[in-house]
C-alpha cells in the first residue's frame, strides 16, 4: 500500500497499455487538476498519424509530433512540433503549478524531451509541493526517469490492474487533495 507522504505517483507500461486513459479517467474524477495529456492522432483509415497534447485545465490541443512534419526534430518517422506543442504545454504546466490543487504530466516521453522547455518544467512539476501523477514509457532509462523514480512511487500498468488503477488512485489521491486544497 502507498504511504500517505508520497505525494507523486509515476506510471510505466508498455505501449497502449493504458497510462493515459487512466490519467484522463483520474482528470474528469477528481476536480482542480492541472497539465498536459498526450493522445494519439489517427487518420481517416485508423492509423496513428502522430499525437496532441491537450491542457486538462483549458482544453486547449496543439499537435506534438506527426507523419506530415518533414523538418527537425524527429523521432522516429514523427516529426515533431515545437512551437505549436510548447505553447500548449507550457502554460499548462506553469498554470498546473501555480494555481491547480494537483497536477498530470502525460508523458515524460522521447517526443516531449526534444522540446527546449520540456526537461526544465518537468524537473519543476517533481520538485513542486503537490500531488503529481505522471507517465513515462518503460524502454526509458537515465537522466530524467531515474529522478521520477527517486521522487515517486512507481505503479507498473499490466493488463491484470489496469481497470482498477484509476479508481485505486483516486482513492489515494482524493485525500491529499484534500489536505493540500
Amino acid at each position: 500500500m502507498m504511504s500517505s507522504t508520497v505525494k507523486k505517483i509515476a506510471l510505466t507500461g508498455t505501449p497502449g497499455i493504458g497510462k493515459t486513459t487512466i490519467c484522463e479517467q483520474l482528470t474528469e474524477a477528481i476536480p482542480g487538476a492541472g497539465g498536459i495529456v498526450t493522445t494519439e492522432l489517427r487518420d481517416e483509415r485508423g492509423f496513428r498519424s502522430g499525437f496532441a497534447v491537450r491542457d486538462v485545465h483549458t482544453g486547449n490541443t496543439g499537435t506534438l509530433a506527426h507523419t506530415d512534419i518533414r523538418s527537425a526534430p524527429k523521432v522516429g518517422k514523427y516529426g515533431i512540433n515545437t512551437a505549436e506543442s510548447e505553447t500548449v504545454l507550457v502554460p499548462a504546466l506553469e498554470y498546473a503549478m501555480e494555481s491547480a490543487k494537483w497536477i498530470v504530466l502525460d508523458e515524460v516521453g522521447p517526443m516531449e524531451l526534444k522540446l527546449n522547455s520540456f526537461l526544465p518544467l518537468a524537473r519543476r512539476v517533481l520538485k513542486c509541493n503537490k500531488p503529481v501523477i505522471l507517465t513515462y514509457q518503460q524502454k526509458l532509462w537515465g537522466g530524467i526517469v531515474e529522478e521520477i523514480k527517486r521522487m515517486c512511487r512507481v505503479e507498473v500498468i499490466t493488463k491484470d490492474n489496469r481497470d482498477e488503477m484509476a479508481d485505486h488512485l483516486k482513492s489515494y489521491l482524493e485525500p491529499l487533495i484534500k489536505n493540500d486544497g
